[in-house]
């Protein structure tokens, strides 16, 4: 079991990089249509990710039938993280332990926006995906994400030359910096609140619109559990009524 645990975060690295090289690399050659295409696949996995992830799986906000919820679940995650499991159980201890300094991605314990982006080490606790391990398809999702990785990457070779670079690798890489602003910024005083919790979690609107409803931060740590993030009439929350759409009746 431990030595599961021990491929997550240095192959999660690894694609990180890899993600940075290839938007680096897009800021010179990337045409308009390009663009076009790379922010419609980051919104559409970056929507996968808010609902079926996070509040599905990590916070058990709603429950999805299992021939919706496995391919999906593979699918937002893909070539960003490591794996479901490893998202879930670092999030699930940023909740036990929110800006305290067990807290694995509170800015005010681990300084600058984005550098524990690349260079976090830190391994999982398998205590806090318990439930997940308990599946084969998270398990094997888990071991051989890589692979969610490569075959798109080929898939899309085919169709065009340039396709993984603008409709792969530059949205995973926008996916994964969105996920990484809202840990940073809406625990940065950078906002307003709505709940007084005793951690430093705010809303925003920049990632709000931006993070598809994920920036009204202040009201999730405030109800973890309940999958509409927004309070306000005007906190309008994507993620939420995707998740109205995949959610078991």
């Amino acid at each position: 079991m431990t030595k599961l645990f021990e491929l997550t975060y240095p192959t999660a690295r690894f694609n990180r990089y890899a993600l940075l090289t290839a938007f680096i690399i897009f800021l010179f050659i990337g045409t308009f249509q390009q663009w076009l295409i790379a922010i419609a696949v980051y919104l559409f996995k970056g929507l996968l990710g808010t609902t079926v992830i996070h509040r599905g799986l990590t916070h058990k906000a709603f429950k999805m039938h299992k021939w919706i919820e496995y391919p999906l679940a593979a699918i937002s995650l893909a070539g960003t993280s490591a794996s479901v499991i490893g998202w879930v159980a670092i999030h699930r201890e940023h909740h036990r332990y929110s800006d305290l300094e067990k807290d694995p991605h509170s800015p005010l314990h681990m300084p600058g926006l984005h550098v524990q982006f690349m260079v976090h080490k830190k391994l999982i606790n398998p205590l806090y995906a318990a439930d997940l391990l308990k599946i084969k398809f998270y398990r094997y999702l888990h071991q051989y994400h890589w692979l969610l990785t490569i075959i798109p990457i080929i898939v899309l070779y085919f169709v065009d030359p340039l396709a993984p670079l603008y409709a792969w690798l530059v949205p995973n890489f926008i996916q994964s910096q969105a996920g990484t602003t809202v840990n940073h910024l809406n625990h940065s005083k950078f906002g307003y609140k709505n709940f007084d919790t005793k951690d430093q979690s705010y809303n925003n609107w920049i990632t709000g619109i931006l993070c598809l409803g994920e920036g009204w931060h202040n009201n999730h740590h405030n109800d973890p559990g309940n999958a509409n993030f927004g309070v306000k009439w005007w906190e309008f929350d994507l993620g939420y009524q995707f998740s109205r759409l995949i959610r078991k009746s």
